[in-house]
């Protein structure tokens, strides 16, 4: 085995044993969905589905004027200006943690650090069009369908800064990403 192959074997150990510290805290596995939807039950009052497989809906808000609409919460490590969406009718919000802005360019000898620069509230889109039922992506144990929408000039209209935790503080009805 070569040392950088060991170095890599090694790391991965390290990480493999905080991931776990991690998933026993949050009751799930260490993912980005899985702990954005934790961060987002602590901080905005989210009351999480009981099935981590819950098609198209995460929870609900718990209090505010946002209290009983359901959300699908997003953990992006990078704010590269798209948002997974869905076709459900059932969901109302979207909550949208992101990393830095990405730069343009290779990401070759870059990182991705687990970080939070903003946080963002879009109303689920009524006008965006359907995706295609053929494309699906996996989610969780079940499918969805889902496409994804870029967000452009329109991304920081939905910023939060909530200063009580709570959502509808800011702009809880921004203009969805990609629509003009």
């Amino acid at each position: 085995m070569s040392a950088d192959l060991e170095r890599i074997a090694g790391s991965l150990q390290q990480r493999n044993a905080l991931d776990a510290q991690i998933a026993a805290v949050i009751d799930r596995p260490m993912t980005a969905g899985h702990l954005g939807e934790w961060i987002a039950a602590r901080v905005f009052g989210v009351e999480l589905e009981p099935s981590a497989t819950a098609t198209a809906i995460d929870g609900r808000f718990t209090s505010g004027p946002l209290q009983g609409r359901t959300v699908n919460v997003k953990l992006y490590l990078k704010r590269e200006n798209l948002l997974d969406v869905t076709e459900s009718p059932a969901l109302d919000y979207y909550l949208v943690f992101t990393g830095p802005a990405s730069t343009a360019g290779s990401s070759r000898g870059g990182t991705r650090p687990w970080s939070i620069a903003a946080v963002y509230l879009f109303r689920r889109p009524a006008g965006v069009p359907r995706a295609p039922s053929s494309r699906r992506q996996g989610g969780g144990g079940g499918e969805r369908a889902g496409r994804a929408v870029r967000g452009g000039r329109d991304l920081p209209a939905g910023e939060q800064r909530p200063a009580d935790g709570r959502p509808g503080t800011g702009a809880t009805s921004a203009p969805v990403p990609g629509r003009r």
